[in-house]
């Protein structure tokens, strides 16, 4: 978020794209798929696609208590999206994984 701040307090975005691109256009999806895609090979991740930040995104508010309703509105999700269950990662496999070695069934 630092980052995006600086970005918009150096461009002055008033209205309008957010990212631009050296010639002033609007940043295309390719363009922007091809950047985070280089910056997460320069970190040592290997080919993850642009999505996967949104995906953690939405986990990781789930993960720091923010309410569903919340997480639907900041990731810009309609009421009736099934956004939620599909964008995060901890869905109902992961939970049960995770409770797998701390709940005794038998």
């Amino acid at each position: 978020m630092q980052l995006l701040d600086r970005y918009w307090r150096r461009v002055r975005i008033t209205s309008g794209p957010i990212l631009l691109a050296r010639t002033g256009e609007r940043l295309s999806m390719a363009a922007l798929y091809l950047a985070v895609r280089r910056r997460g090979e320069q970190a040592g991740i290997k080919g993850p696609p642009a999505h996967t930040f949104r995906h953690t995104t939405g986990t990781r508010l789930l993960e720091s208590g923010m309410q569903e309703a919340d997480v639907r509105v900041f990731m810009g999700w309609s009421r009736g999206s099934r956004m939620l269950e599909r964008d995060t990662q901890s869905g109902p496999a992961e939970r049960a994984l995770e409770v797998r070695g701390t709940v005794r069934l038998v």
